[in-house]
C-alpha cells in the first residue's frame, strides 16, 4: 500500500519535530509498503531516498502572494500527479491543509487555533488578519474534502466542533510524543535527583523558562510586566526566552527586555538537544500563551519534573493537569503570587514537581504515537 505525507510547511520548531520524528519512525519500521514524503528544501529535513521511502523536496517561498500560488499549484496539481503515479491509496497532511482533489483516504493534522478560535482570530491586527482569513478559506475547504481530522487536545477538539457543529469528518485526538531529540527519558530517580538539585538553589536566583517562538498569542509581553513586579518586590529571579532575533515582530519586545528594569534573557532559537541542560538548570516553566493547538514544551519541561506555570485556560488544563500552577489569564500579580508561594513553601514545589512528572507519563512514547496515526492511515483501506 502506497501513503502520501505531506510536511511541506513543517517548519516551525515544534511541527518540524514531530515531522522528524514521524520520518524517523517510518524509516526504522515500514511495513505497510511505499511512503512518499513531501518536505521544505532546508537543511533540518536531511533524508535520502530508497525503494520504499520517497522524499520530494519543494522550494520554499518568502512572499505571502508566492506562498499562495504555490500552495495552490501543490494541492491542485502537483499532489494529484503524485497521487495517480504511485496509486496512493491514503494521504496524511500534518499541515492544516488538504483540499487536493485525489481519491484516496484524506486525514489532516489540524495544529493551528487561529483557523478555529474565533476569539483569538478577531483579536488580530488588519494584515495578519486578512492572512489568516485566507488560511480560514482554506481550511474550509478542507473540511469538506477530508475524513478524518487529528487533533492535540481535547481543547482543540471542543473548539473544532463548535466552529463546525454539523461536520461529517471523523475527529481523533492524538497528543504529541516528547521529541526523539531528548532521548531516553528521564526515570523517577534521576527526576528526584533533579528536584532536589533544584531546591538547594532557588533560594539565590528562581530561574524560569518560556520556550516558544514569537507570535501574537504566544504573550510574551506579559513576561515583561512580571518580570518588573518581581523586581519591584525583590525577587532575584531570570526569565529566559527562546527567540530567533531575526524576526521583525520581536524586535519590540527584544529592545524593551535589554533594559535594567528587567531581568529577561534571550536565548535564541536553539535547538532541543542544547535545551536539554536549560529544562534541567530551570527551577520552574512558564507558559503564557493566550491559546495553544497542544503546546510541546509543556511536555518537554513535564518531563523533566518542572512545575509548570500557566494561565487558567482550557488549552493549559488539557495539556497540564495537575502539574500545573494557574494564574488568571495576564493577571501579573497572581502570577507573581504563585512563584512566591513555591520560594517560600518548597515542600510544595517538590509536590507539584511530581506532579508535573506524573502528568507527563500520560502522554505516549513515540512508537506508539506513531502507531496510532499509522492505524489511521491503514484503516479500512
Amino acid at each position: 500500500m502506497s501513503i502520501l505525507i505531506n510536511f511541506y510547511n513543517q517548519k516551525g520548531a515544534g511541527p518540524k519535530n514531530i515531522a522528524l520524528n514521524f520520518i524517523n519512525e517510518v524509516i526504522e519500521n515500514n511495513s505497510h509498503g511505499k511512503t512518499v514524503f513531501l518536505i521544505p528544501d532546508i537543511k533540518d529535513y536531511d533524508f535520502n531516498s530508497n525503494h520504499n521511502v520517497e522524499f520530494v523536496r519543494l522550494p520554499c517561498h518568502k512572499t505571502v502572494i508566492m506562498k499562495v500560488l504555490f500552495r495552490i499549484y501543490l494541492e491542485l496539481f502537483f499532489i494529484p500527479f503524485l497521487a495517480r503515479k504511485h496509486n496512493i491509496k491514503s494521504f496524511l497532511a500534518f499541515g492544516n491543509f488538504l483540499f487536493a482533489p485525489v481519491k484516496c483516504k484524506k486525514t489532516v493534522l489540524l495544529h493551528h487555533p487561529y483557523l478555529v478560535d474565533d476569539h483569538l482570530f478577531k483579536k488580530l491586527d488588519v494584515k495578519p488578519k486578512t492572512v489568516e482569513a485566507l488560511k480560514r478559506m482554506a481550511f474550509l475547504f478542507t473540511t469538506k474534502n477530508i475524513d478524518t481530522v487529528v487533533v492535540q487536545s481535547s481543547y482543540m477538539q471542543n473548539q473544532l466542533e463548535a466552529k463546525f457543529p454539523k461536520h461529517k469528518f471523523l475527529i481523533e485526538v492524538i497528543p504529541n510524543p516528547i521529541s526523539q531529540a531528548f532521548g531516553k527519558n528521564l526515570d523517577l530517580n534521576q527526576v528526584t535527583q533533579l528536584i532536589e538539585k533544584r531546591l538547594s538553589s532557588m533560594k539565590q536566583t528562581i530561574e524560569l523558562l518560556y520556550v516558544s517562538r514569537f507570535y501574537p498569542h504566544k504573550n510574551h509581553d506579559f513576561l515583561i510586566a512580571l518580570s518588573k513586579f518581581l523586581n519591584a518586590q525583590k525577587i532575584p529571579h531570570r526569565i529566559k526566552v527562546t527567540i530567533d532575533p531575526d524576526i521583525t515582530e520581536s524586535k519590540e519586545f527584544l529592545t524593551a527586555i535589554s533594559g535594567l528594569d528587567t531581568s529577561i534573557v534571550n536565548l535564541t532559537e536553539i535547538d532541543q538537544k542544547q535545551l536539554i541542560e536549560h529544562y534541567q538548570a530551570t527551577h520552574l516553566f512558564i507558559f503564557p500563551s493566550k491559546a495553544e493547538t497542544f503546546g510541546n514544551p509543556l511536555i518537554e519541561a513535564m518531563g523533566y519534573g518542572l512545575p509548570i506555570l500557566v494561565p487558567d485556560l482550557e488549552y493549559a488544563h488539557s495539556v497540564v493537569g495537575d502539574g500545573g500552577l494557574y494564574y488568571s489569564k495576564d493577571d501579573v500579580k497572581m502570577a507573581a503570587d504563585k512563584i512566591k508561594l513555591l520560594l517560600n513553601d518548597l515542600a510544595l514545589y517538590q509536590q507539584k514537581s511530581f506532579e508535573s512528572y506524573k502528568q507527563f507519563a500520560s502522554y505516549p512514547d513515540t512508537r506508539s504515537w506513531f502507531q496510532q496515526f499509522k492505524n489511521i492511515a491503514l484503516h479500512d483501506e
